[in-house]
């Protein structure tokens, strides 16, 4: 009886998902279901978490590297400066100048898309769709492999 119970519950469940994570407690909630994807993948970042969460990132990151979790980012031009994290399980390349911008990042994780702003109010919505997701892996893809370039 209980797998029947369980294909009821399943088909009745919306193919889309909205969420929304407000402060640090709910950036760092975002952080860490990201642990739980092998793969990451960021359109617009600059490693503020590093700067606003020192003693977060520190430990997160290392749980990160100990997990395999592989991120790819796509970070603003203006962060080129900057130094970057553990490049351990990290590829990293930057937009250009035109994609410049406030500090509004794009994670996007299984069928998640996230989107955050690191701005006054720490905010961060999160979409859940197996057919945006995908859009979304497209578009970094795309990106990556024909807009964002390595570091000199």
């Amino acid at each position: 009886m209980l797998p029947s119970i369980e294909k009821i519950y399943e088909s009745s469940k919306p193919k889309i998902n909205l969420e929304v994570f407000r402060g640090k407690e709910g950036i760092k909630t975002v952080f860490e279901e990201m642990l739980n994807y092998k793969s990451n993948y960021f359109i617009g970042g600059g490693f503020y978490i590093m700067d606003l969460l020192p003693h977060y990132w520190q430990q997160y990151n290392e749980r990160r590297i100990k997990k395999g979790v592989k991120w790819y980012s796509l970070s603003l031009h203006e962060t080129k400066r900057r130094p970057v994290p553990e490049t351990r399980l990290l590829e990293l390349k930057y937009l250009p100048k035109e994609f410049s911008g406030g500090p509004s990042v794009v994670f996007i994780f299984g069928n998640k898309i996230v989107n955050v702003l690191w701005g006054e109010e720490w905010f961060a919505f999160m979409i859940e769709s197996k057919e945006i997701a995908k859009s979304y892996k497209r578009y970094h893809k795309y990106l990556w492999n024909n807009v964002a370039k390595k570091k000199l």
